[in-house]
């Protein structure tokens, strides 16, 4: 199945987090401080302060829409671990959001810091210990979460578990997480999908194109992305793994056939 990569939209996305000699107060407390320098993923206790780190993350995946009907089969949320600190207990770094989808807000409030209203329940989990260092992290995150409407983000919330449970920690419970500000290693939501609403390659059979097209196709995603100023992952020259949408056929197959019924006849082919 084709893939497509949507990067962490830093500045966009941001770290909120704070800082209480309570940490029932901290908890549950509305507001937290913003930063977009941050890359924790966790708590703190030290020197009588206990300090939170959660994580607003939000993709641009307005761009699938461009693709046509598609069905999103599985979705995976990648992290970059620099380093951690579980001194003080283990914990599942959880992928939640609010089922309202109205926080986190775009750009990020200091409101978004509240944990109460992130109802969504868990989208996906992985537990801190398992995270490698200097490489990317794979979570899994539940598909339906992934907004393909053609304007909206996918926005989800990244916090502890622990924290989630109000359960305070002793020493340091957190992760490292890269957040892509010098374009490095930011946060990355992978979408694995088939063209067609459940019908695989929408049901079209015949010729299918030659590589000439296909390459034709690749360059007009392209300036198309370029002209909605979306990011262009490249691999090798080519745009990595773009999905040729039933709209590009067409429109290349008028310009090579005069008969409608002979252009419908082209097998939808996948840029891998």
């Amino acid at each position: 199945m084709p893939t497509i990569t949507f990067t962490d939209n830093t500045p966009v996305s941001r770290c909120l987090s704070s800082t209480n000699a309570n940490y029932a107060l901290l908890q549950a407390q509305a507001t937290g401080t913003i930063s977009a320098a941050t890359q924790y993923i966790g708590q703190k206790f030290l020197a009588g302060t206990y300090s939170i780190w959660r994580r607003a993350a939000l993709f641009d995946t307005s761009t699938l829409a461009a693709l046509g009907p598609i069905t999103i089969n599985s979705a995976t949320l990648q992290l970059y671990c620099i380093g951690s600190d579980l001194a003080s207990a283990d914990f599942d770094l959880t992928i939640t959001r609010d089922a309202t989808q109205v926080a986190p807000h775009n750009p990020v409030v200091k409101e978004d810091y509240e944990i109460t209203q992130y109802t969504g329940g868990s989208g996906g989990a992985k537990t801190a210990s398992t995270f490698v260092n200097a490489v990317y992290n794979n979570i899994a995150m539940t598909s339906t979460w992934v907004i393909n409407d053609g304007v909206s983000f996918t926005k989800v919330f990244l916090a502890s578990s622990r924290d989630i449970a109000a359960i305070a920690p002793t020493k340091g419970e957190w992760l490292t997480i890269g957040l892509g500000t010098d374009d490095q290693c930011p946060m990355r939501l992978v979408v694995d999908y088939k063209l067609g609403g459940g019908g695989g390659n929408g049901g079209a059979r015949g010729c299918a194109l030659s590589y000439s097209e296909i390459q034709k196709l690749d360059e007009e995603y392209r300036k198309f992305l370029e002209s909605q100023n979306r990011p262009i992952l490249i691999s090798s020259g080519y745009i990595e793994r773009v999905p040729l949408s039933r709209g590009y056929v067409e429109n290349i197959m008028k310009k090579k056939r005069k008969k409608k019924s002979e252009w419908k006849r082209v097998k939808y082919t996948d840029v891998r």
